[in-house]
């Protein structure tokens, strides 16, 4: 059973993967560049922050109507899981592209000290954990 902490957790880490995706998706809007002058990686000629962005909106929607409860509160839920799930494959197919920069140059060679898809993994990661149930131990 996710208990309401968790689901609270879940709202406000959704909610800080989308103010900071689209503080990426405004930037590049704005300045035909991404943000934090990394390179830009694409998904079918699309920015990825686009898709991270859209990601995490709905993340953040299904987290809201889980908070909420109701008739539809298991189906929100499922489907925040489901984002969550989707969104760390996403974000961490892209991590892996910058690990090898990481490697070699070190946290200095970002301006966040970790890539940008590193650090929307790491949210969507925390996310699915925060999503999945925990059930209690039998003993």
């Amino acid at each position: 059973m996710t208990t309401p902490t968790q689901l609270r957790a879940l709202y406000l880490t959704a909610i800080a993967g989308m103010l900071f995706s689209g503080y990426m998706v405004g930037t590049h809007l704005l300045t035909s560049g991404c943000a934090f002058n990394e390179q830009c990686p694409y998904f079918f000629m699309v920015p990825a922050c686009y898709v991270g962005f859209l990601l995490f909106t709905t993340l953040t929607v299904a987290a809201h109507g889980a908070v909420r409860g109701g008739t539809y509160a298991p189906r929100a839920y499922t489907l925040a899981r489901a984002c969550a799930a989707v969104g760390a494959l996403f974000a961490g197919y892209y991590a892996l592209y910058d690990l090898p920069a990481l490697i070699t140059q070190g946290v200095k060679a970002y301006p966040l000290g970790l890539p940008t898809c590193v650090l929307g993994f790491l949210c969507f990661l925390l996310a699915l954990l925060l999503a999945t149930p925990s059930y209690p131990r039998r003993g």
